[in-house]
């Protein structure tokens, strides 16, 4: 896989701007001399929802909405330095228990607080928490774009799922500024610090 991603792990952090505001994130680097050219990335969830049997067990895939890089303006990379992708969980978030007006599994349009002037209240961090630890989930990072050297089209994915996911964290500075010259730390990339909430 030509691009490296923050290991087998994801961070799901209290944002500093709201108090109830969660996002989820992950960093994502091109580890090879030439990075790959218009590089976007794109995150999915998949979703089991217990019905209590095995029979019952409802699935989902939905789209995740992300503010970072914008989706809106493609998710464009520079993978030259590692870049963090953030998805914020508000109301419509695949990652927040689903809101009483909406019936689980039906599709419903791609919405998200940030394109709002009046975001209806995102979800409690303690319902967050418990949807996390009562569903099945698995986030996709997809990360795709042109090889350098032969124009190709390339893809990297990566996949998180309930163990991988920390609370109360963000990610190690992995960038270092060392003898006038700037480094990444490619093992820092997956190295979680605390972060405990505002």
């Amino acid at each position: 896989m030509p691009v490296a991603t923050a290991g087998a792990r994801e961070a799901v952090e209290v944002g500093q701007d709201r108090l109830d505001e969660a996002h989820e994130g992950q960093f994502v680097c091109d580890a090879r001399k030439h990075q790959l050219a218009r590089a976007t990335v794109s995150c999915y969830a998949l979703l089991w929802r217990d019905g209590g049997d095995l029979a019952e067990c409802q699935f989902e895939q939905r789209p995740m909405r992300l503010v970072h890089p914008d989706d809106e303006l493609g998710g464009t990379l520079l993978l030259t330095f590692p870049a963090r992708v953030v998805h914020e969980i508000d109301a419509w978030s695949p990652l927040a228990p689903p809101r009483g007006d909406v019936a689980p599994g039906v599709p419903q349009l791609m919405r998200r607080a940030a394109d709002r002037d009046d975001p209806p209240p995102g979800p409690a961090r303690a319902d967050v928490e418990a949807f996390l630890q009562s569903n099945r989930v698995e986030v996709i990072a997809l990360v795709e774009g042109e090889e350098p050297i032969t124009s190709c089209t390339t893809q990297a994915r990566h996949s998180y799922v309930n163990e991988d996911l920390a609370f109360d964290c963000t990610f190690a500075n992995a960038v270092v500024h060392e003898n006038g010259t700037w480094a990444i730390q490619y093992e820092k990339l997956q190295e979680l610090l605390p972060a405990p909430p505002c």
